[in-house]
C-alpha cells in the first residue's frame, strides 16, 4: 500500500473538488487548502464552498464516514444546532472520482485568533448533543465500533503491508 506525498494528495483533492463542482455549474475559482490531515479540506474560493476530500484511504477500506457526516450535519443544521452545514449550492455528496471521495460544505469564515469562553463552548456542545439525542431515531445504526480494528487486523495479516 503506497502512500501519496502531501503534494500528490493535495493535487488529487483539488482536481476532484474543482472538476465535480464544475459538473454542477459552480465555477470553483482558486483552491485554498485549509487543512491536510486524514482528509484534505479545500476552499473553492471565492465560492462559499469547502470540499472535504478523502484522496487516500489509509484505513476504513470497507467503510466511509463522509456520507454519514453529511446526513448527521444536515439533520443537526435543520434542528438549529451550531454546526457547519452541507452546502445547498450543489449536491453535498459524497461524490467519487478516480478513487477520490468527497463532500461539499458551506464555508464559514472565522478568526482563528478569536477566543470563546469555556461556558460558550459548553453551551454549543450541549446544544449539539441535545439535537443528536432528538434525531437519533432518524439515523441509521452505526456499524459496530470494531470495524476499523477488524480492518487494521486484516492489513496486518498481509506481510507486504507490515514493514520488517
Amino acid at each position: 500500500m503506497s502512500q501519496l506525498s502531501a503534494d500528490e494528495r493535495q493535487a488529487r483533492a483539488i482536481n476532484a473538488a474543482q472538476a465535480i463542482a464544475q459538473e454542477f455549474g459552480v465555477q470553483p475559482g482558486r483552491a485554498v487548502i485549509l487543512k491536510d490531515t486524514n482528509n484534505t479540506i479545500v476552499h473553492l474560493a471565492p465560492q462559499p464552498i469547502v470540499a472535504k476530500v478523502s484522496a487516500e484511504k489509509r484505513f476504513r477500506i470497507e467503510a466511509s464516514s463522509l456520507e454519514r457526516e453529511v446526513v448527521v450535519a444536515r439533520f443537526l443544521g435543520e434542528a438549529g444546532a451550531p454546526v457547519v452545514r452541507p452546502t445547498s449550492t450543489l449536491p453535498a455528496g459524497p461524490h467519487y472520482m478516480d478513487g477520490v471521495e468527497l463532500t461539499f460544505w458551506d464555508f464559514c469564515s472565522h478568526d482563528p485568533d478569536a477566543e470563546i469562553s469555556a461556558s460558550e463552548a459548553g453551551r454549543s456542545l450541549r446544544s449539539v448533543h441535545d439535537s443528536l439525542n432528538d434525531i437519533r431515531a432518524k439515523l441509521s445504526r452505526l456499524p459496530v465500533f470494531t470495524l476499523q480494528v477488524d480492518e487494521a487486523a486484516g492489513l496486518l495479516r498481509t506481510p507486504e503491508n507490515v514493514p520488517l
